[in-house]
C-alpha cells in the first residue's frame, strides 16, 4: 500500500491510485492497509483499492503533540473500496473501509476537521466508516456515500460528526452485477 508520514500541516493528498492485493502475505498489524497516513493529514480522492489486508484508507493520530500544529484535516472523496481485512493479522475484524483514528494517549492532538463524501465502499470486514470517539473538530462529516454488506456497522461515527445521505442498502440492492469486483452503479473501477 501508500504510506504518508508526518504531513502535518495538512498539506499533502494521494489520488488517482489503484492498489490491490495489499499485506496479504504478512500478518504484521499495521502493514496491510491500503492508504495509510500517520501523524497527518490531507486529501485522498479517486483512489481504487481492493483486498486491502486490513483497512482501505486509514487516517492515524499516535505521536503529535496537542499544542505542535494547527488542526489537522482529512477530505476523503471519490475512493472506490472493496474486501478489507482479507488476511488475519490477529486483530479481530481489523478491515475497515475508511477510519479515522487516534490513540488514547493525552495531551496528544485530537481535533481533525474531516469530510467523507462520494465513495464507494463494499465488503469490509468490520465497518465500512469508522471515526474514533476521541476525534474532535468543527467540521466532522459523512455523506453521499455508498456502503454496503459491512461486516458491522455501515458507519460507526462515535465523534457525533454529521451524517447525511448515506445509502447502506446491501450490495445486491445497490444495483451491482458484481458486488466483489465493484461493477455497475457507478463503482466500476476502470470508470
Amino acid at each position: 500500500g501508500i504510506n504518508l508520514k508526518s504531513c502535518i500541516n495538512s498539506d499533502c493528498s494521494i489520488h488517482h491510485n489503484t492498489i490491490q492485493t495489499i499485506g496479504t502475505r504478512d500478518d504484521t498489524q499495521g502493514q496491510g492497509d491500503g492508504i495509510a497516513w500517520l501523524e497527518g493529514g490531507g486529501d485522498t480522492y479517486a483512489n481504487y483499492i481492493s483486498d486491502a489486508g486490513e483497512s482501505g484508507i486509514k487516517y492515524s493520530s499516535y505521536n503529535i503533540p496537542a499544542t505542535s500544529v494547527a488542526k489537522l484535516t482529512a477530505n476523503v472523496y471519490n475512493n472506490k473500496i472493496a474486501r478489507t481485512g482479507v488476511v488475519d493479522t490477529g486483530v479481530v475484524a481489523a478491515g475497515r473501509g475508511i477510519v479515522i483514528d487516534r490513540r488514547n494517549i493525552t495531551p496528544l492532538r485530537s481535533d481533525w476537521d474531516f469530510s467523507i463524501y462520494q465513495n464507494s465502499v463494499a465488503k469490509a470486514e468490520n465497518d465500512g466508516v469508522e471515526i474514533s470517539s476521541n476525534i474532535a473538530g468543527s467540521t466532522r462529516r459523512i455523506r453521499d456515500n455508498a456502503i454496503c454488506d459491512s461486516g458491522n456497522e455501515a458507519i460507526d461515527d462515535n465523534s457525533g460528526g454529521t451524517v447525511t445521505n448515506n445509502n447502506t442498502n446491501a450490495c445486491s440492492a445497490l444495483g451491482l452485477v458484481d458486488a466483489t469486483n465493484l461493477t455497475n452503479a457507478g463503482m466500476d473501477p476502470t470508470a
